[in-house]
C-alpha cells in the first residue's frame, strides 16, 4: 500500500496538538452512514472527553450544515466537529495516523475505512450488528487479533471510547499491537488471504459434489 512520506501535523489540520490536549476521534466514512443513533453517541463520547474533537470527511456542504445543526441542537459547541478535506489516497493515509481513535459507524459500518484506519495503526472501535454491512469492521477486526476492540452494544461502544481516551498509554500501547499484528495476522497478507478464500472454494465445491445442504464455511 503506497503511504505518502508528507508528515501532517494535528495543527494544520485543525485539530488539538497533543491528546493531553484533547483527542481525535476520527471517521471517514461516507456521510451517508452516519445514523442519529450513531452520532448521538459520538456526541455523548465528547461530552465524556474535555477538549476532544470529531474529525470527519467533509463530503458536502448540505452534511457539514445538518452535522453542525444537531450538534449544536444537542448543547455542544459544534466547532468541536473538524471537516478534513479530501486528498489523494497516499496522503490520506499519512494523514490519518495522527487521529487518537477510530469511530465506526452502525448500521452500515466501515469496509475500506477502518482497514485504513488500521493500516495507519489507528485503534478502531465498531458495534457489531447483525447483517453483513453492521459486521463487516468487526470481520477486518479479528483478521488482526483486536477482537477487544468489537462492541455488541451502543452502550458498550460509549463505555470503550470513553476508557481507551481516559488512559493515552493504554492507546499507545493498541497502536504498538497493531503495528506488530499487521506482519503476523492475516488482514494486510495477501498470500494468506488468497489461501483462505481458495480452502472457502474448495470446501464449497465439495459441498455442491457431495450433494450436501450449504452452510457456513469457516476457515
Amino acid at each position: 500500500i503506497d503511504v505518502s512520506k508528507r508528515s501532517f501535523s494535528r495543527k494544520e489540520c485543525g485539530l488539538p496538538e497533543t491528546i493531553e490536549v484533547g483527542t481525535v476521534f476520527a471517521c471517514f466514512n461516507n456521510s451517508y452512514k452516519i445514523e442519529p443513533n450513531i452520532f448521538d453517541a459520538w456526541l455523548n463520547i465528547l461530552r465524556s472527553s474535555p477538549g476532544s474533537v470529531l474529525w470527519l470527511f467533509a463530503n458536502n456542504d448540505v452534511c457539514q450544515s445538518n452535522l453542525r445543526r444537531f450538534t449544536s441542537e444537542r448543547g455542544i459547541d459544534q466547532n468541536r466537529l473538524v471537516f478534513a478535506e479530501d486528498l489523494p489516497k497516499p496522503e490520506h493515509l499519512a494523514r490519518l495516523s495522527i487521529s487518537d481513535l477510530a469511530l465506526d459507524t452502525g448500521i452500515y459500518g466501515g469496509h475500506t475505512t477502518t482497514a485504513d484506519a488500521l493500516f495507519a495503526a489507528v485503534p478502531t472501535i465498531t458495534r457489531q450488528g447483525s447483517h453483513f454491512a453492521s459486521r463487516a469492521s468487526g470481520s477486518i477486526l479479528n483478521a488482526l487479533g483486536l477482537s477487544e476492540l468489537i462492541c455488541k452494544n451502543i452502550t458498550a461502544y460509549e463505555s470503550l471510547a470513553r476508557r481507551l481516551t481516559s488512559n493515552p498509554e493504554t492507546l499507545l500501547q493498541l497502536k504498538k499491537k497493531i503495528e506488530n499484528n499487521k506482519t503476523t495476522h492475516p488482514l494486510f497478507n495477501a498470500k494468506t488471504y488468497m489461501s483462505h478464500f481458495e480452502d472457502g472454494l474448495e470446501a464449497a465445491f465439495k459441498m455442491w459434489r457431495n450433494n450436501q445442504d450449504f452452510d457456513h464455511i469457516t476457515i
